[in-house]
């Protein structure tokens, strides 16, 4: 038996980091280690998936599963610094194998 999945998200940053955030994320010295970001800086982003797997029973008590699922994460272009290159999507592959062990109930008497 075969199952699959898609979704979609777009979203748009509420409120812009301020001045003080963006220094925490790109000013510090090298010998301490880097402050925590609070996300990203982009206006907008998306993100998309498409999935798909199978899964068969193996007697009563197993069932196995194998699946696909390809993830894209995008940033606008408001994400990259002026005049400088930079990759602003995110590519996924992820691939699964599984079995599943499902015992019989038991009597509590």
């Amino acid at each position: 038996m075969g199952f699959a999945d898609i979704g979609y998200s777009r979203n748009s940053r509420l409120q812009p980091l301020t001045v003080q955030q963006v220094r925490q994320c790109t000013n510090f010295p090298s010998s301490k280690p880097q402050n925590p970001c609070p996300a990203n800086n982009a206006n907008r982003y998306s993100y998309s998936f498409v999935g798909f797997g199978v899964h068969r029973a193996f007697g009563r008590d197993f069932h196995g599963f194998a699946s696909y699922q390809f993830n894209e994460l995008s940033f606008d272009q408001s994400y990259c610094v002026a005049n400088s290159p930079c990759n602003r999507i995110s590519n996924r592959n992820l691939v699964t194998f599984g079995l599943d062990w499902t015992p019989r109930p038991m009597r509590i008497d």
